[in-house]
């Protein structure tokens, strides 16, 4: 799946008052293209791979966490938002047992895409 900004609806430190960051993953838009999620409505995002960074920012994704969904090079541009349905959780195809996927539906194309 493509890249992936958090759009925070709460803090990553647990205070719902403190200011938010976003948290940004990375993939290529040429494996996977955000209108397949729209077609099939929810899927498993495994973008963070064996990444240590993206795998600590997954971590602090939760079920209904908005994210901005990214297409990297070429076009670098902002596509769609998506809904996080299931907390992050071990990756079924990843024998080590290290990876982290999430499960996200379709939420809601940006303007112009």
């Amino acid at each position: 799946m493509p890249a992936c900004i958090l759009l925070p609806t709460r803090s990553l430190d647990g205070d719902n008052h403190s200011a938010t960051t976003p948290l940004d993953f990375s993939a290529d838009p040429h494996h996977y293209h955000w209108d397949t999620l729209f077609v099939k409505g929810k899927e498993m995002w495994h973008g963070a791979g064996a990444k240590p960074d993206a795998i600590r920012a997954l971590k602090q994704v939760r079920k209904g966490d908005r994210v901005l969904c990214y297409h990297s090079a070429p076009e670098r541009s902002l596509y769609s938002i998506a809904e996080v349905t299931r907390d992050p959780y071990p990756d079924p195809h990843d024998r080590t047992g290290k990876n982290l996927v999430a499960d996200l539906r379709a939420f809601e194309k940006l303007p112009g895409k």
